[in-house]
C-alpha cells in the first residue's frame, strides 16, 4: 500500500493545537536526548583511555577540556571528573530516553482518543436517514479496529523517528572521538543494511 504523498501534512492539520505541542515537545526531547548521546560517548572514551592507557588521554578534545575546565595538571586528577560526568551523562541520558518513550506511548494514545472522538461525534451528527440505514455496531467495530491501527502507526513513526535522531546523534560522536574509523563504520553498516 502506498502512503499518499504529504500524508503527514495533511495529518497534522486535523490534530489541535494540544496535539500538535505535544508533538513539538517531544520533538525536541528526542533532539536532546540525541544530544546526550553524544557527550555519553564522549565521555566513554576517556574514561577507557584513563582506565587502560592514561598517557592517551589528552589525544580526545573531550580530555582536553575537562583539563581545561578544571585547571588539571596530571592524569591521576582526572579520574574523578571524568567518572562524573560519565555517570551524569549516562543518568540524565537514560531519563530523557525513558521520557522519550513513555510521552511517545501518551501523545500516540491521546491522538488516538481524539480522533476516536472526533470520528464518533462526526457519525453522531449525521442525518437521522443515515442512522436507520447504517448498522452503529459496524461503525464502532470499524472506528475502534482504524483507531487502534492508526495509534500503532502514529507510535511507529514517533519511535522510527526518534531511533534516526539517535543513529544520527550517535553516528555524530563516533565521527568526533575518531573521524575515520566512524566513517569507514558509517559506510560499512550502510552497505551491509542495504545489501540485507
Amino acid at each position: 500500500m502506498r502512503i499518499p504523498n504529504f500524508f503527514i501534512l495533511k495529518f497534522w492539520k486535523y490534530l489541535s493545537n494540544k496535539h500538535k505541542n505535544e508533538l513539538k515537545i517531544l520533538f525536541l526531547l528526542m533532539i536532546l536526548s540525541g544530544i546526550t548521546e553524544i557527550f555519553v560517548i564522549n565521555s566513554v572514551v576517556p574514561f577507557l583511555a584513563i582506565l587502560t592507557n592514561p598517557e592517551t588521554l589528552l589525544d580526545y578534545e573531550f580530555s582536553k577540556f575537562i583539563f581545561n575546565f578544571f585547571n588539571l595538571t596530571s592524569t591521576s586528577n582526572v579520574i574523578i571528573p571524568i567518572t562524573f560526568i560519565l555517570a551524569i551523562s549516562v543518568v540524565i541520558s537514560t531519563a530523557l530516553k525513558l521520557t522519550s518513550i513513555w510521552l511517545t506511548f501518551r501523545v500516540a494514545g491521546s491522538i488516538g482518543t481524539y480522533l476516536n472522538s472526533k470520528i464518533f461525534s462526526n457519525t453522531l451528527h449525521q442525518p437521522y436517514e443515515y442512522h436507520l440505514y447504517t448498522s452503529s455496531s459496524k461503525i464502532i467495530a470499524a472506528n475502534t479496529f482504524y483507531i487502534d491501527a492508526t495509534i500503532t502507526a502514529i507510535f511507529g513513526f514517533l519511535n522510527i523517528i526518534y531511533n534516526l535522531l539517535l543513529l544520527i546523534s550517535i553516528s555524530a560522536a563516533i565521527v568526533l572521538v575518531n573521524a575515520k574509523l566512524g566513517i569507514d563504520s558509517l559506510i560499512f553498516f550502510s552497505f551491509t543494511y542495504l545489501t540485507i
